[in-house]
């Protein structure tokens, strides 16, 4: 979840995690918005693979739909890089 001026945009993620637990969209928010810090980050060298392995996949399939003669829509960010 990231703000854009002054919308706020969600990601299939967001999506996933608010499927999850609505209370994490609620948190999200606040940070986007500025009220709350993000938590600090564990190092953990298997979740850093697992989330790289997740933007692969998700570039690979907006690049699948591309091909296919979809509409595609492309805001990475840094953030989602």
């Amino acid at each position: 979840m990231q703000k854009n001026g002054a919308a706020i945009v969600f990601s299939a993620g967001d999506l996933v995690g608010h499927l999850n637990c609505r209370y994490l969209t609620y948190l999200d928010l606040k940070v986007a918005q500025g009220e709350l810090a993000r938590p600090r980050v564990r190092d953990d060298p298997t979740l850093d693979a697992l989330t790289e392995r997740g933007k692969i996949h998700e570039r690979g399939f907006v690049d699948h739909l591309a091909e296919q003669g979809g509409s595609v829509a492309r805001r990475w960010s840094a953030a989602t890089q």
